[in-house]
């Protein structure tokens, strides 16, 4: 039997709908599997007005147990509410995260008596089974930051599971649009991650994809995304994350023609 490649996305170019800035970790393992990577922001963040309410919440944030960020925008988004609202990060909170880069600027934003925990797989799922795991029903109150137009995922199963949850919008997330500029995607083994239904619009918005090119969905809203553009989606990853998006990459990067 022969050895698996060293480098199964040789040859393959893998478009990411995220800046650079936000897909550090997932452009650092697709270039060590031998893929040439470009990154092409598809959306744009902004925070949301700083209501009397969402400024009473961030107020007494430090009377809930946990908190839950599912990406590093959500993070800037809260930290740039507190200093509007003059309140500050807790000194001691359990707060879980998906992925390393979310992680990381959590560590940098709160004090060092916080711990930050780290969901597996990377996903809403993840955070669910995490908080599921270490977070008591009945006691201890969870802290949800969100987009305005995020996944109902995890404060649905919460519910369900009877915790006293405090989902917040705090950041809404506009697709980019065709006066951000024109961008040239070409190549014969060209794999397209998609990582949100926003960042779809914003891809069609500035690229006109190839009929060769192979998308791979992160989940199903960005599926139906691709879909209602009139996109075909090679696979959606699964699980539902970062992590699905390269291993479904990797499942389809042999079959491609060279």
């Amino acid at each position: 039997m022969s050895a698996p490649p060293a480098y199964p996305l040789a040859g393959c170019r893998v478009a990411i709908t995220r800046p650079a800035a936000e897909a550090v970790e997932l452009r650092a393992r697709l270039l060590a599997y031998g893929a040439e990577v470009e990154c092409i922001a598809c959306l744009q963040t902004t925070p949301v007005a700083l209501t009397a309410p969402l400024r009473a919440c961030l107020l007494r944030l430090g009377s809930l147990a946990w908190a839950a960020f599912a990406s590093a925008r959500a993070v800037d988004a809260v930290d740039g509410l507190l200093q509007a609202s003059g309140a500050a990060w807790p000194a001691r909170w359990q707060v879980a995260a998906v992925g390393t880069a979310t992680a990381a600027r959590l560590r940098g934003c709160l004090p060092a008596g916080c711990r930050v925990h780290v969901a597996s797989p990377q996903s809403a799922e993840g955070l669910v089974a995490l908080l599921l795991a270490r977070a008591v029903a009945g006691r201890d109150a969870i802290f949800i930051p969100r987009a305005r137009r995020g996944r109902a995922l995890l404060p649905a199963a919460l519910r369900r599971a009877r915790y006293e949850i405090h989902p917040w919008v705090v950041y809404e997330t506009l697709s980019s649009t065709a006066a951000e500029g024109h961008v040239h995607l070409v190549g014969p083994r060209l794999i397209v991650l998609c990582t949100s239904p926003s960042a779809v619009r914003g891809l069609c918005a500035r690229t006109s994809l190839p009929s060769a090119a192979q998308l791979i969905s992160i989940g199903p809203s960005t599926t139906a995304a691709c879909e209602a553009a009139g996109l075909q989606v090679a696979a959606e990853a699964s699980p539902h994350s970062l992590d699905g998006l390269l291993l479904a990459a990797l499942s389809i990067a042999p079959h491609l023609a060279r």
